[in-house]
């Protein structure tokens, strides 16, 4: 089945950008044939995406598509298990759809992206609204973007500002997202010091590879349920993997948000792994590699956010399953390697923002391929 879709990917391509009429009418009648057997078949829907080798040239994008690549080896290194308290889990609860479902990223059993056209292995960027698409003859790599195309400087908005169009809220049907003013506010309406539940936005693009992921936030007042009188807290969540990513803990890799001193609980930059099968490794302060995973966590280093009501930018560079780079505030305070889901390397997955007994506003939220 996924063979037969893949060659009416290439047959459109094809259609798409031939001159000559026989041929794109050859290619019609091929691809109405192609659609009645694709019809028929009963091939149940995609996976979560499979680990895959990055492309060189960049990140490799889809929208919850089965990817089966060839898989990175890790680098090897001295290993020390880590400590901390397990962090709460969640179970699964049903997908809510905020906005409309992604289409998947052309891409082959291999999991390579689809080629373009006589040029080679062209990058070919889509864009869920108002995005043109865009062919190299090259070398690169395919992006699918759920609220538009790539900017002049190469960023591609994940969040809309507008609505939450290309995102999914998990763990309650309560709205503890709402779009303001171009942002995202988390407990809009909520009343301070009340109990709420906890839930992330869970984007519907799944990002891997290499490639840059910007997300702005600030704090707001209201702090709820039994964290009411405690450091504010939350999180960026990536490369979100398994059988259930629509867990409110799902199994990923995460960079705290949060108002703690540098060595308090909730520092802005500390390594949370989430979920049994997930592991990556830090350096500790005489250069060792250690070993963290099943929730726990590895302290930032520096501590660089600003006051509460302040705008924070955070940067996550990220090369595959090899590294990645915790930037805030243009500081780097945490830095993450050999990320692996169940030994094997974990270089791709979906992102989300938390939502977690703390008011605060999330925008520009936006990724860029790196090379």
């Amino acid at each position: 089945m996924k063979k037969l879709l893949n060659h009416v990917t290439e047959g459109s391509a094809w259609a798409a950008h031939s001159r000559d009429p026989m041929t794109r009418w050859a290619a019609v009648a091929v691809l109405l044939g192609a659609g009645a057997l694709a019809c028929s078949d009963s091939e149940s829907s995609p996976k979560p995406p499979a680990t895959t080798k990055p492309a060189d040239t960049g990140a490799q994008v889809t929208s919850a598509a089965e990817t089966d690549g060839n898989e990175m080896v890790p680098e090897t290194g001295d290993t020390a298990v880590g400590s901390g308290a397990p962090r709460a889990t969640e179970g699964a609860v049903p997908e809510l759809v905020a906005g409309g479902t992604g289409e998947p990223a052309g891409a082959d059993s291999s999991g390579a992206a689809t080629s373009g056209g006589a040029g080679g292995a062209g990058a070919q960027q889509m864009a869920g609204s108002g995005g043109a698409q865009q062919m190299a003859g090259s070398g690169g790599a395919q992006q699918m973007a759920g609220s538009g195309g790539a900017s002049a400087d190469g960023w591609v908005p994940l969040f809309n500002g507008v609505n939450l169009d290309g995102w999914v809220v998990n763990g309650t049907t309560q709205p503890l997202y709402a779009v303001e003013n171009g942002e995202i506010h988390v407990y809009p309406t909520q009343q301070d010091q009340s109990n709420q539940p906890q839930a992330n936005l869970r984007s519907l693009t799944s990002l891997g590879g290499k490639y840059t992921l910007h997300v702005e936030y600030k704090w707001g007042q209201a702090r709820f349920g039994g964290r009411s009188q405690v450091d504010r807290d939350a999180g960026i969540l990536f490369h979100i993997t398994g059988t259930d990513v629509n867990k409110v803990w799902p199994d990923s890799l995460e960079h705290q948000l949060g108002e703690s001193q540098l060595g308090g609980e909730y520092v802005a930059g500390d390594l949370w792994v989430l979920g049994g099968p997930t592991r990556a490794q830090t350096r500790s302060a005489n250069g060792q590699l250690q070993s963290f995973g099943n929730g726990t966590k590895s302290a930032a280093r520096i501590h660089a956010d600003r006051p509460r009501g302040e705008w924070n930018t955070v940067e996550i560079i990220i090369d595959g399953a090899a590294e990645a780079i915790y930037m805030v505030n243009d500081v780097e305070v945490n830095r993450v390697f050999n990320m692996t889901y169940n030994g094997q390397p974990l270089s791709e997955g979906f992102v989300s923002v938390q939502a977690e007994f703390a008011e605060l506003f999330y925008r520009e939220i936006r990724y860029k391929l790196n090379q």
